[in-house]
């Protein structure tokens, strides 16, 4: 991004394909990077955009732990996560429980240990 005063223009000479049409129309520059396919999903080696999901989720995980009123604690820092674990979980109630029960519960996962380095 370029920034000027107090106004942010985006840059318009990158942009991925992906990118939604109005985008691609405003700019000035070929779009960069590769379309989705799913039929590349099945070649060995592929990266699936279910294990790209399930890295993202674990990684919005990755911001609480088995201690009482953690996400609650951060929450107050940056919202954003608590909204993250509210998508994962599908409520708040869920997003305020302990990580080896949401681990459990909605990625069918059995956490072993966890390690606390605070």
């Amino acid at each position: 991004m370029v920034y000027r005063k107090k106004e942010i223009f985006f840059d318009k000479s990158f942009f991925l394909k992906d990118s939604p049409p109005e985008i691609i129309a405003s700019s000035y520059a070929e779009p960069k990077g590769r379309i989705y396919n799913k039929d590349f999903e099945k070649q060995p080696g592929a990266v699936k955009a279910d294990d790209v999901l399930i890295g993202a989720k674990l990684a919005c995980l990755a911001i609480t732990d088995d201690k009482e009123g953690t996400l609650k604690k951060i929450a107050k820092v940056n919202p954003w996560h608590e909204e993250t674990l509210k998508l994962i979980t599908g409520s708040a109630e869920e997003a305020h429980k302990p990580l080896s029960e949401i681990l459990q519960n909605h990625m069918d996962l059995k956490c072993d240990d966890i390690i606390d380095i605070s």
